[in-house]
């Protein structure tokens, strides 16, 4: 999926990043790490996705539709953080429908310049 959007920070916590779909497919693990921005933002430094824990797709994405990736960390470990990403989708702007299209568990790990794991930094 082709995928145009910048990261905004939410008052809520959640990190939002929103664009419109420029074909229309489903998206996948690529297009979810947008939950990667919150952690990076955490790690302040390099990360890496170590594992997809749950991938649902609930409803197709077409074309024009408006995705917002909402991500909410779950668990902050020493080296890992995992992320929920929820992706939804805005449809028919004349009458207008919101439907949750995606959601997925993903966990990241802070990993040094070498590629191997290292401690979070203390917040």
């Amino acid at each position: 999926m082709s995928f145009i959007g910048a990261p905004i920070s939410r008052i809520d916590g959640h990190a939002k990043v929103t664009g419109a779909a420029k074909y229309a497919a489903e998206p996948h693990v690529a297009d979810l790490a947008h939950g990667s921005v919150v952690v990076s933002r955490i790690a302040k430094g390099r990360i890496a996705t170590v594992a997809v824990n749950e991938f649902v797709f609930k409803q197709p994405v077409s074309v024009g539709d408006l995705l917002s990736f909402y991500a909410h960390v779950l668990r902050v470990g020493r080296t890992s953080v995992t992320v929920r990403v929820e992706v939804y989708a805005e449809r028919n702007p004349a009458d207008l429908k919101v439907v949750k299209v995606t959601e997925a568990n993903l966990t990241y790990v802070a990993i040094d310049a070498h590629g191997q794991p290292r401690e979070l930094p203390r917040a």
